[in-house]
C-alpha cells in the first residue's frame, strides 16, 4: 500500500540479458497484461527503468489510515515504570522500534540466534554450578547437554540448527579450556535483580559474578553473537546498570565489568566510575520520562514518510525518502557514516531530518496488518 494519491514512480536497474525489464516483482508487474491500463514502463537515462503506477481507490481500504492517530494514544499504563537495560537501549536507538516491541507488543518468534544464545547460557551455568559443587562436568557431558538443549530450543531449519550445533561445540570447548586454566572464583551465575532508579524499577539478569583477591567482584556478561569491541564495553549502558545492581542488590564493590565474546573466546574488560554510573541512572530517567510522555514525537512522524526512491548512481547507496508532512528529503540510513551521531549510536532523529532504519521498516512491513500500511 502507498500514500500516493495520483502517481507512484518506482525506479530500478534494468535487467541483464535479452529481457531488459527489471528483475523481481517489477518484471511481474510490467509483463502482466491485466495491469497495462494502470501502469506504464518508462526507460530512463542510464541502466535504470522507471515504473509509473496510476492511483485508484481501493474498495478494500477506502478510508484514510489512522496509524498517525493511533500513535497519539497514551502508552500502556506503567510501561515506563519497569524497564530492562535492553529496553532503555532499544528506546535510545529507535523510539519507533521500542513502541512496536514494548507498547504494541507485536508478536515475533524468537530468532535462532537468541535460542542459541539461551542454550549456551544454560550450559555455562551448568558447568560453573557443577564446579561450585565440587563435581565438575566433563567436556563430553556438557556437549551432550548442549546438543539436547539446542534440539529442544525449536530451531525449525535443520541446516541452521546443525550449523549452530557445530559452532556451539567449538565455542564451548574453547571456553572450557580457558575457564579450567584460569579457574575463576565464581560467586553466582544467572542472578536476577530489580533495583530502583528514580521512579523506575530496572530489571535484569547477570550472567556471572566472580570474586577477586582484593575483595571486589567482576561482572561478566556472555555475548554469543557478534563480538563486542572495547568501545562497546566502555559505553555500554547494560554493564553500567549491572554494576549498579551488583552494589545495590548484593552489596558488592565492583572492580571490572566484562563482555565475554564467545565468538573469539576473548573477554573485553572495562571499569566504571561514579560519573558513568550517574550518567546511566540519568539515561534510565530520561527514557522513562520520554516513554511516559508518549514515546517520541518522531515515532509518529516516522510513519508519515512517503518512500520516493531517487535514481541510484551506484550499488549500495541509500535511498532517499520524503517526509510526508514537509516534503523534506531524508535518508534511509544503511551505513554507519550516513547515520546521525549521538555518542556514536544510531538514533531515530537528528536536528534537521527524520531517520527510519531497516529494522523498523522490516517490522512495519512484515508485522503490522495490511490496513495499517496505507500510511507507510
Amino acid at each position: 500500500m502507498t500514500r500516493a494519491r495520483d502517481l507512484l514512480q518506482i525506479y530500478s536497474r534494468q535487467g541483464k540479458g535479452k529481457n531488459k525489464n527489471p528483475d523481481g516483482y517489477m518484471r511481474e508487474l510490467i509483463e502482466n497484461s491485466g495491469l497495462f491500463r494502470y501502469l506504464t514502463a518508462v526507460a530512463v537515462p542510464g541502466a535504470q527503468a522507471s515504473l509509473e503506477i496510476f492511483a485508484a481507490a481501493s474498495p478494500a481500504y477506502p478510508a484514510e489510515s489512522q496509524v498517525a492517530r493511533w500513535f497519539e494514544l497514551p502508552v500502556l499504563e506503567g510501561l515506563h515504570s519497569r524497564l530492562s537495560a535492553s529496553a532503555v537501549e532499544s528506546y535510545q536507538r529507535c523510539g519507533l522500534q521500542f513502541k512496536l516491541d514494548r507498547d504494541w507488543r507485536l508478536a515475533a518468534k524468537p530468532a535462532a540466534a537468541m535460542q542459541y544464545g539461551a542454550t549456551m547460557h544454560r550450559v555455562l551455568k551448568t558447568y560453573f554450578d557443577s564446579v561450585g559443587l565440587g563435581c565438575s562436568r566433563t567436556d563430553e557431558e556438557l556437549i551432550e547437554i548442549f546438543r539436547r538443549d539446542l534440539a529442544e530450543a525449536g530451531i525449525q531449519e535443520t541446516y541452521q540448527r546443525e550449523l549452530y550445533e557445530q559452532l556451539g561445540i567449538t565455542q564451548l570447548l574453547d571456553f572450557l579450556a580457558t575457564a579450567r586454566e584460569s579457574a575463576p572464583q565464581v560467586l553466582d551465575t544467572e542472578q536476577t535483580f530489580d533495583i530502583r532508579v528514580g521512579a523506575t524499577t530496572v530489571i535484569g539478569r547477570i550472567d556471572r559474578i566472580d570474586a577477586r583477591a582484593d575483595g571486589r567482584v567482576d561482572i561478566v556478561d556472555y555475548k554469543t553473537g557478534k563480538a563486542r569491541d572495547q568501545k562497546s564495553a566502555d559505553e555500554s549502558l547494560q554493564l553500567s546498570l549491572y554494576a549498579i545492581a551488583a552494589h545495590e542488590k548484593w552489596g558488592h564493590k565492583v572492580g571490572s565489568v566484562i563482555f565475554y565474546n564467545l565468538e573469539n573466546n576473548v573477554p573485553v574488560v572495562t571499569t566504571r566510575n561514579e560519573a558513568q554510573l550517574l550518567e546511566a541512572r540519568q539515561a534510565v530517567t530520561d527514557a522513562a520520562e520520554g516513554i511516559a510522555a508518549g514515546i517520541r514525537s518522531e515515532t509518529r512522524d516516522a510513519l508519515q514518510l512517503l518512500c520516493v526512491p531517487e535514481p541510484l548512481s551506484g550499488a549500495g547507496e541509500a535511498n532517499s525518502l520524503q517526509h510526508g508532512g514537509s516534503g523534506e528529503k531524508v535518508k534511509l540510513g544503511t551505513r554507519a557514516k550516513e547515520t546521525p551521531s549521538h555518542r556514536d549510536r544510531r538514533e531515530c532523529r537528528s536536528t534537521s531530518q527524520w531517520w527510519v532504519f531497516p529494522s523498523c521498516q522490516k517490522k512495519l512491513r512484515g508485522r503490522i496488518p495490511r490496513p495499517l500500511l496505507t500510511s507507510y
